[in-house]
């Protein structure tokens, strides 16, 4: 199945990028352009919810993408990334995240779709310094 991207909501500014099963770094790169390139043509700040759930293990050079920062290409008005997954991928990311702090700052960890809603309405509260309310946050898809 590879890589789909595609909005989980739009008007919110909220990008949903699912990781099911063997994918390619020149897919990755193909998506994400096309994605960076719809989300820079937004008026308003994007936030990414990057689903790797299903995913099997990522392709050869995924640590040295990540140490260079290379690995969720970031549009102009990119807030944070939310990653998606089990307790390996916590795993790996606190790994990553010690090999490059600065990437701690704008990406974050979330074992469901619904905690990763939440992180993001949390971290857009508190850049506004205002809570989010039940309506703010949008009710995950269904899971297919």
């Amino acid at each position: 199945m590879g890589i789909q991207i595609d909005w989980l909501d739009k008007d919110a500014g909220i990008g949903l990028w699912r990781f099911d099963g063997l994918w390619t770094w020149d897919e990755f790169n193909t998506q994400a352009a096309r994605a960076m390139s719809e989300a820079e043509a937004l008026p308003y700040r994007v936030d990414l919810v990057v689903d790797v759930s299903m995913n099997l293990l990522p392709p050869f050079g995924f640590i040295h993408n990540f140490r260079s920062g290379a690995v969720i290409p970031r549009a102009k008005n990119h807030g944070i990334s939310v990653i998606v997954g089990g307790r390996m991928v916590e795993m790996i990311l606190r790994l990553l995240f010690h090999i490059n702090p600065a990437l701690e700052k704008v990406n974050f960890f979330a074992p469901s779709l619904e905690e990763a809603l939440l992180i993001i309405h949390t971290h857009r509260a508190q850049s506004t310094q205002q809570a989010p309310t039940a309506k703010d946050i949008p009710a995950a898809p269904p899971t297919v």
